[in-house]
């Protein structure tokens, strides 16, 4: 197995096949929540630069942390590719360009270009970029930052939004506000590409998979 920094190539494949598989299980597991739209939704509107980290173990990929930035930067549809930290083989794997794989002699050496984190409930350990250590030590109240801008911008003119699966209730944000909007989605991957269009973003990447059925707006 190797390490290397590099771009990932967002129109691959095997991201949209991640991306894909990804929502559904989020979604089977019942592990959706606001923060996970709120922290997507922060992403669409927001530029921040950190690279995001995976490993690409025979032809098995998973992306932690970034997720959410990745699935910003696919939905945004502006940029080719992404920066990530990834661990992999083979050597030289397709789906990155610009590669610069970390030949070091011992873990002392290594943890000169990258930083080793826990993260999750279940305390996996992940090789980072230093500039995400530092992000997340300057903004250890990321997540409830993004919870609030939610209730400011998207709670606020979209109230109390339910989103449903081909017709039967699948997820729901409520909201303090009188307006509630309901969302069908033909696919879990269309609750993110809805939350484009809630966020106001222009020219995101469509993929069809769901639709507004219903929005009351307060007199």
């Amino acid at each position: 197995m190797w390490i290397s920094k590099g771009l990932l190539e967002l129109e691959s494949g095997v991201i949209k096949d991640y991306i894909m598989t990804h929502s559904e299980t989020r979604l089977e597991n019942n592990v959706i929540s606001k923060q996970t739209l709120s922290v997507f939704a922060y992403f669409l509107t927001n530029n921040i630069q950190i690279p995001i980290s995976g490993y690409y173990l025979h032809q098995n990929f998973v992306i932690n942390p970034g997720k959410s930035r990745l699935y910003a930067e696919w939905f945004k549809h502006k940029s080719k590719t992404i920066p990530i930290v990834l661990m992999h083989t083979p050597k030289y794997p397709n789906i990155i360009s610009n590669q610069i794989l970390l030949e070091v002699d011992n873990i002392s050496e290594l943890s000169k270009h990258v930083d080793f984190d826990i993260i999750d409930a279940d305390k996996k350990l992940v090789v980072v970029d230093k500039t995400w250590s530092k992000y997340k030590n300057k903004n250890k109240d990321f997540n409830q930052h993004t919870i609030g801008e939610w209730d400011k911008t998207i709670g606020k003119k979209w109230g109390t939004i339910e989103w449903q699966m081909l017709g039967k209730p699948c997820f729901k944000i409520t909201s303090d506000t009188q307006e509630k909007t309901i969302i069908n989605i033909s696919h879990p991957l269309g609750m993110y590409e809805s939350v484009c269009e809630l966020t106001g973003l222009q020219n995101f990447r469509k993929v069809g998979f769901y639709n507004i059925l219903y929005h009351s707006k307060q007199n």
